[in-house]
């Protein structure tokens, strides 16, 4: 990526690069077959080349944190797997059935909610209080 912009998400979901030195002699392939996955820390680097097929990819972000973590923007929801509900996230509740349609509506607020949250923060840092309006960096 040129200039010293930092990439927002919307520019790495359009094949933007990360704006930092990587050393390629210490990268490691992890080639993939059909079914299989990758999991790694959010902050590692990583990518893959184009999708020539005719089936998509598919990405799955699940996030664990304690129950005393809260939203630092917006709404956010979470269900909750340990500890004791502190009120900072609104309550999702477990599936009954494989996509049953509570489940799906439920999925579906939750994403609308975290986009949102996300939008807020690329759209809305300010630049004065040492933010810069096109980099998200533990906001999310």
């Amino acid at each position: 990526m040129s200039g010293s912009r930092s990439p927002t998400p919307r520019d790495i979901m359009r094949g933007e690069e990360i704006a930092v030195d990587i050393d390629e002699a210490a990268a490691v392939d992890v080639v993939l077959k059909a079914g299989q996955c990758s999991m790694h820390h959010l902050a590692m680097a990583h990518c893959s080349g184009p999708n020539h097929t005719a089936d998509g990819r598919f990405n799955l972000a699940i996030d664990y944190v304690s129950p005393q973590v809260s939203p630092t923007v917006g709404e956010d929801s979470a269900l909750l797997v340990r500890g004791t509900d502190t009120g900072a996230f609104l309550p999702e509740t477990r599936p009954t059935e494989d996509f049953d349609r509570a489940a799906l509506q439920q999925f579906y607020a939750a994403a609308a909610r975290r986009q949102k949250r996300i939008d807020q923060v690329v759209l809305n840092r300010n630049p004065e209080d040492g933010g810069d309006a096109d980099r998200v960096q533990d906001q999310a």
